[in-house]
């Protein structure tokens, strides 16, 4: 028999053609057990990317949902805003009106107490004594109209 390693003296050798056989079956064992594996490290890739096309897949969606809730809200706030802007506006123009003609009850109840006053003052200071008394009921009327003027009542809106 041939020897891979040359002349041989007294020891059992083996043909190459044997060890080659042998090596070669072993070989095919462990490239069979070696494709098994690759089989499943590729399998395993692919349920990552798989998984990862997913994750992204999930990611997006929850993103847009993120987004459109936000939307929805910023519009809500916004929608509630004009909303209480136009409350406030409503009650101010109302405010302003009853403030108006508040004002206008004001001042003309102003001017009829002066006016009552000087009245008063010019006929103590100008008229005679006979004078005063003969429109006594008219003053004293007017003194009495005068005292129930009302002065200014809060009547708002708000």
């Amino acid at each position: 028999p041939r020897c891979a390693i040359g002349f041989h003296k007294s020891h059992d050798v083996t043909s190459i053609e044997e060890v080659y056989e042998h090596i070669k079956v072993k070989m095919e064992e462990l490239k069979k057990k070696t494709e098994s594996k690759i089989y499943s490290l590729k399998q395993s890739i692919v349920k990552i990317k798989n998984a990862e096309r997913e994750s992204d897949v999930e990611s997006l969606t929850a993103k847009r949902k993120i987004q459109e809730m936000t939307e929805r809200c910023i519009n809500y706030l916004k929608e509630r805003e004009l909303e209480l802007v136009k409350q406030v506006n409503q009650r101010c123009s109302c405010n302003d009106d009853v403030m108006k003609i508040q004002l206008t009850q004001i001042e003309e109840n102003l001017t009829n107490l002066k006016e009552g006053q000087d009245f008063i003052s010019a006929a103590f200071a100008n008229w005679t004594e006979a004078e005063i008394v003969a429109i006594e009921d008219q003053m004293m009327g007017k003194l009495d109209e005068l005292a129930e003027i009302e002065t200014h009542k809060y009547t708002y809106c708000f």
